[in-house]
């Protein structure tokens, strides 16, 4: 009796042992996959949030060539008036940029503001070929986008529509 007493308890405590032993490795497992969980997350907000600033960046210097050069062909026209109101939106714009580009995101209605800015400037260089109209529930005012995600499809649209035909 004293012999199966004694198996009985060896075993119980082997068995408890192994138990938790087990217990504390698929915790152990667990915790792991997390963090790589989470340094893959990591990775793949670094890895959007650059490939986002890099297509700012070669976005921008197009458009902002682009604009330097409309403003220069309307001071030659002597048309001081629309160039001095060209430069200040593209003033405006670029600050915007600049600020909201190290805040990331910014409200539907302040990224129609800067898009309001970009398509002011576009307006002088091609004044009748382009128009633009807004479908927006005033809901979505208030959600959150990333700043400038608008301006590059518009950018686009424009070169490949309006730039390339004169009607």
């Amino acid at each position: 009796f004293i012999f199966l007493c004694w198996t009985a308890t060896y075993y119980s405590l082997h068995y408890y042992r192994m138990a938790t032993e087990e217990k504390d490795r698929r915790i152990w497992l667990v915790e792991q996959a997390r963090k790589q969980r989470v340094k893959l997350l990591r990775a793949e907000k670094i890895a959007v949030e650059s490939r986002m600033q890099m297509l700012r960046y070669q976005l921008n210097p197009h458009f902002l060539f682009n604009t330097l050069n409309a403003v220069n062909a309307l001071i030659v026209a002597k048309e001081l008036t629309q160039a001095r109101t060209t430069v200040e939106k593209l003033s405006q714009f670029l600050r915007y940029a600049l600020k909201e580009d190290k805040r990331g995101w910014v409200s539907l209605a302040s990224e129609l503001e800067a898009l309001e800015l970009y398509l002011g400037i576009e307006r002088i260089r091609f004044a009748d070929r382009l128009s633009v109209e807004y479908d927006i529930e005033d809901s979505t005012l208030a959600l959150q986008v990333p700043s400038l995600l608008l301006q590059p499809l518009v950018e686009n649209s424009i070169k490949h529509a309006v730039n390339v035909r004169e009607d």
